[in-house]
């Protein structure tokens, strides 16, 4: 039986997380640098033709990303060996990760109102839901602390209080799942969807996160609920405030570069006689009808539901 609180067992599993919150530290900081030019792209075009839901999507997307990347930053400092601020890092760390992550998950439900047609039943379950891990998150914010601990290689920050995490994380589950659910749900429900590759896209999308989620979210839950020890508890911290925000921002890109069948950059919204002639093409069947950006915040056309 491993002896999960001996000070042998902790040193080498707070080694292993130093290392491995390192290299979704690196993943992180190449995806961030490799999509540069999409932000430059997104912050310098003209808004003045697009809704305002289209705009207030554009700067989630953009806090969605720099969270992520405070969070990077901060975690790297985190695991440096110093004379560090611990309380200070660790509210950096808890909150721009909450941040990443609760802004991942309104960019998927963005998609799923869309799909939806912003059902009034489903939007309002959803903003509880969100107020809800709102809540939790910001409480474990405040109850996870952090201390200087000794240690063979240097001063490091020593953790305490992960379990009150759980809420959050499994709430975030929850909803995130449920999420998917109702996009599945949608496009089966859109009558000839199949035949449309903007369909294909937001299923495998809708694949890919729930595949994500299954494999981060519901470990950490698991771990958070056994409580062996606060460290063992953390290696699933970086994944959940990176890869999951990563893949949310990627699909938000697809999404906005996807005219045709493919993906390129391009943000001005289309005008309204193009929405018109996209809205005809859709109506006979046409297979690579996509308004600019997800037409999404903006999609004019009704989809047509199966009895």
């Amino acid at each position: 039986m491993v002896d999960w609180l001996s000070p042998a067992t902790l040193l080498s599993q707070a080694a292993a997380l130093d290392k491995l919150m390192l290299v979704f530290v690196g993943i992180f900081i190449y995806e961030f640098t490799c999509s540069l030019s999409f932000d430059w792209m997104l912050v310098m075009k003209s808004d003045s033709r697009r809704s305002a839901l289209a705009k207030s999507v554009k700067w989630l997307y953009m806090v969605c990303r720099y969270s992520g990347l405070t969070t990077c930053v901060s975690l790297a400092v985190f695991v440096s060996h110093g004379q560090l601020r611990c309380s200070i890092l660790v509210k950096a760390i808890n909150t721009a990760g909450l941040l990443a992550v609760t802004c991942g998950t309104v960019l998927l439900f963005v998609r799923v109102g869309v799909v939806w047609e912003w059902d009034k039943r489903i939007t309002v379950s959803f903003i509880v839901a969100y107020m809800v891990i709102l809540a939790v998150g910001f409480r474990a914010v405040i109850l996870i602390r952090a201390e200087h601990s000794a240690n063979p290689f240097g001063p490091v920050c020593a953790t305490f209080g992960v379990k009150t995490d759980l809420l959050n994380v499994f709430a975030t589950l929850l909803v995130d799942v449920a999420l998917l659910v109702l996009l599945f749900t949608g496009l089966w429900r859109w009558s000839r969807g199949g035949t449309f590759n903007l369909w294909h896209l937001l299923c495998n999308q809708g694949l890919i996160y729930l595949t994500l989620a299954i494999i981060i979210e519901v470990p950490m839950t698991v771990f958070l609920f056994l409580n062996y020890n606060e460290v063992v508890s953390l290696f699933f911290f970086s994944p959940l405030t990176m890869i999951l925000p990563i893949a949310a921002m990627r699909f938000y890109r697809s999404l906005t570069s996807f005219r045709g069948g493919h993906s390129q950059y391009s943000y001005e919204a289309t005008s309204r006689i193009s929405r018109l002639q996209g809205n005809a093409r859709l109506a006979g069947g046409a297979a690579d009808f996509m308004e600019n950006e997800m037409a999404v915040m903006d999609i004019q056309s009704r989809p047509q539901f199966s009895g």
